[in-house]
């Protein structure tokens, strides 16, 4: 289900400036790769404003929490931190 999700994700970070990615904790890259679809064939074109990228919902949602856990620049209470984790749970056990 999250499978194309998790392959257009990692192509969105292929653009992204190596700052950025850095802050994502490994384990997660490392779970985006081996459950994205390698079959779907999806190119990101940054000439194209993010918000006019023809995205899954999904993939639009992990982004948000990625921005929300790791870019944010306001302090974050500690509950964001569980909810991200309980995300991630979710959509490997329940709909990956």
């Amino acid at each position: 289900m999250y499978e194309k999700a998790f392959t257009e994700v990692m192509e969105i970070l292929d653009y992204m400036p190596t700052e950025q990615v850095k802050m994502i904790p490994s384990p997660f890259i490392k779970m985006l790769l081996e459950h994205m679809d390698y079959s779907y064939n999806f190119i990101y074109n940054p000439d194209i404003p993010y918000e006019e990228q023809k995205l899954l919902d999904e993939t639009r949602a992990i982004m948000e929490i990625l921005y929300i856990q790791f870019w944010q620049k306001e302090d974050k209470p500690a509950w964001q931190s569980r909810f991200f984790y309980c995300i991630m749970y979710v959509i490997l056990e329940k709909g990956g």
